[in-house]
């Protein structure tokens, strides 16, 4: 059966090669948390995209969590399984976690040694920077580490115009993704997360990208670092602090969001006792508290 599976991907990889493995998989696997995950333990790999299908944990009690966000989901990371959710098909403005699909189209379409010229770029109110000026050059890396810790709108419209020549195309890009990779409720207007009617995406849509780009070597190190510098062509230094204030040996990421019509949003990474958690929360009041609590009731409600 494991053979079969794989070989079928493979086939539909060679038939379309914008398709990769990872995402004929993830296409076709759910995160209903009724539906359990299948019996695969096969590592399944291709440039540096990886996914481990490891066995459920199991539930221990059956309290409902009082969800105080807009949307929540729980997620392991290891088994793919849903532990919790709260609208997770809800279509909601998700802020500046849209840079989440922003940076799997830069990670799918570029090298980190690719040098980008920074575009005269637009600025809205609340806008978040990295520190860019236009007409300096900058790597792709750079610009990922800009648009990942300082959730920098000028970092995304300069991968955006960079990479694809012009926002509109990348913005093509990214709802050619959103097809590839099954995501129901999701669609983009803009590489950045302003607030536009049809800038919106689901917890369970979000969790799905998110488990996708943390197989990513490149995209895991950037969204858990929490200072770093980086460095135009001309050599100008631009200090970076991550928005994420969780950051720590647990929490490894990995992304902030907040915009007046989202609220604040907040993807999490949480490494613990020996396994992996996901949380998406959206349309929170206080996400980095919210955030703890949930990942308090995850783990008193589930063995693994």
């Amino acid at each position: 059966m494991i053979e079969l599976i794989i070989m079928t991907l493979f086939l539909v990889d060679m038939i379309n090669p914008k398709l990769s493995l990872v995402e004929s998989f993830n296409s076709n696997y759910s995160l209903n948390k009724n539906v359990e995950p299948a019996d695969i333990s096969t590592n399944i790999t291709k440039n540096g995209w990886k996914i481990d299908i490891s066995p459920k944990p199991e539930r221990i009690n059956k309290d409902i969590y009082p969800s105080q966000s807009r949307a929540t989901m729980a997620v392991d990371i290891d088994s793919a399984y849903a532990l919790d959710s709260d609208n997770k098909d809800k279509r909601l403005p998700i802020a500046s976690l849209t840079k989440l699909m922003t940076a799997y189209i830069t990670l799918k379409n570029s090298s980190m040694d690719q040098i980008l010229t920074v575009p005269k770029y637009e600025t809205r109110s609340g806008d978040s920077q990295a520190g860019l000026i236009p007409g300096e050059q900058i790597s792709v890396k750079s610009a990922l580490y800009g648009l990942l810790l300082n959730s920098g709108s000028d970092a995304a419209q300069t991968l955006a115009t960079g990479i694809s020549g012009s926002q509109a195309e990348f913005v093509s890009k990214m709802n050619q993704a959103v097809i590839f990779l099954n995501l129901r409720n999701t669609h983009f207007t803009n590489p950045v997360g302003w607030d536009e009617n049809q800038n919106y995406s689901t917890t369970e849509d979000i969790a799905t990208l998110s488990r996708i780009l943390l197989n990513n070597k490149d995209f895991s190190k950037i969204v858990s670092t929490k200072t770093t510098s980086i460095y135009t062509l001309d050599g100008r230094e631009i200090a970076l602090t991550n928005t994420n204030l969780l950051l720590n040996s647990n929490f490894l990421g990995v992304k902030t969001g907040y915009t007046f019509g989202a609220g604040e949003c907040l993807v999490s990474k949480y490494v613990g006792n020996d396994h992996s958690l996901l949380t998406v929360l959206v349309g929170s009041n206080n996400r980095f508290l919210e955030t703890k609590t949930y990942l308090d009731w995850i783990n008193s409600q589930f063995l693994w």
